[in-house]
């Protein structure tokens, strides 16, 4: 599957783009962390993620600034 590792992770809950996309899911696929590939809003919205664990909606599949609007 593309982007296999990114989809099983909490990264899929944001808005990403397609380079990120690439990039955050080679580094969990080599056991490394993607927050270096994140901006410091993505960051922030990341630490709401895995803070609290209520249902969210996968925003993997939603185009980057329709998934970026939905979260501002």
């Amino acid at each position: 599957d593309l982007h296999y590792f990114l989809q099983k992770s909490d990264y899929k809950y944001l808005p990403l783009t397609d380079l990120q996309k690439t990039k955050i899911n080679s580094a969990l696929g080599n056991s490394d962390s993607g927050e270096r590939y994140l901006s410091p809003k993505q960051m922030t919205w990341m630490k709401r993620i895995r803070k609290t664990k209520k249902q969210r909606k996968v925003l993997f599949n939603t185009p980057f600034s329709e998934a970026w609007a939905m979260l501002n």
